[in-house]
């Protein structure tokens, strides 16, 4: 493990913390949101429901993007030894991020929007958050020298770091005349992006998740088994379709919606079945950890 000064900022813990003060801060908003529908003007003069909801989708999508790249940092310094490629850029990232989230929620208090859907603010601060990403990328890309023999994790924290630049991008093309005004193109490409960008997102996810599992039980055949990169196989496809079975509007064949839906939910299937045939080769000793392997048997109770 890298050895850090008392004076020395560890990004990546940084960037976790961080993810949770989002959590918080969107139970928060989310709460408040729930009191506006059981007392009607609840708080309206100060933070209206068309305030609260934005404040509450973008904090926990915060909280999923910070916390995300954050542990995936921390796991790829773990895996490469203690080492870091370039840890001034992850300081970068932290400050960005941190930037982002300020101005952003700043935004809906004084109700400015401009957005869409999970990005309700002014585009313009859209810059901010892809300019963190980037840097994020380029620390997982630069970190990993081969592509050969790697475990699952590395690949999915690949995919998720370059996919999610790609389909953040492009949920915005409705910016351009040539998709806002047609709204079959619109809604295609909006709904499209979003179903990818989450797929991004729970790519980094899955690879933390296994690297966990990998660190907890020492056994290193999970995280290169056939069902690992099934598992990964399915998250991509995923990735890629299971946006259609949001785009119930649209004059689309029904059969591409339930391609989608079948899709995600055989997905969700493996990551399930990995966690618990991994749970139950855990040994007595192993199992003496008082947060994580709890953290990941509710988790995969949840995805069920």
């Amino acid at each position: 493990m890298e050895q850090l000064s008392p004076n020395k900022i560890d990004a990546p813990r940084w960037l976790i913390f961080s993810g949770l003060v989002m959590l918080l801060t969107g139970m928060l908003f989310g709460t408040t949101g729930a009191f506006q529908y059981i007392f009607p003007g609840l708080f309206k003069q100060y933070l209206s429901f068309e305030k609260i909801r934005p404040l509450h989708v973008s904090s926990v999508v915060f909280w999923i993007l910070f916390t995300a790249t954050g542990g995936v940092l921390f796991y790829l310094r773990e895996h490469k030894g203690g080492k870091s490629f370039a840890p001034r850029l992850s300081h970068y990232q932290l400050m960005l991020f941190i930037l982002a989230a300020v101005l952003i929620l700043l935004s809906y208090v004084m109700g400015i929007f401009g957005g869409r859907e999970y990005w309700e603010f002014p585009p313009v601060l859209a810059l901010i958050l892809a300019a963190g990403w980037i840097l994020f990328a380029v620390q997982v890309v630069g970190s990993i020298k081969s592509v050969k023999h790697q475990p699952v994790y590395v690949w999915m924290w690949l995919t998720g770091a370059i996919g999610f630049l790609f389909t953040f991008s492009e949920s915005y093309l409705w910016v351009f005349s040539y998709f806002r005004k047609d709204i079959v193109r619109d809604m295609t490409v909006q709904w499209k992006s979003y179903g990818s960008m989450v797929g991004s997102w729970n790519m980094l996810v899955y690879g933390a998740g296994i690297y966990l599992m990998e660190k907890i039980s020492q056994d290193k055949s999970y995280a290169r088994s056939p069902m690992a990169f099934g598992l990964f196989s399915s998250a991509y496809s995923t990735s890629l379709f299971n946006w259609s079975h949001h785009i119930y509007t649209l004059p689309v064949n029904p059969n591409i919606r339930h391609i989608g839906y079948l899709i995600s939910m055989t997905e969700l299937f493996i990551l399930g079945r990995i966690i618990y045939k991994w749970r139950s080769s855990v040994t007595a000793a192993q199992e003496y950890q008082p947060s994580t392997i709890p953290i990941l048997m509710i988790a995969d109770v949840w995805i069920f």
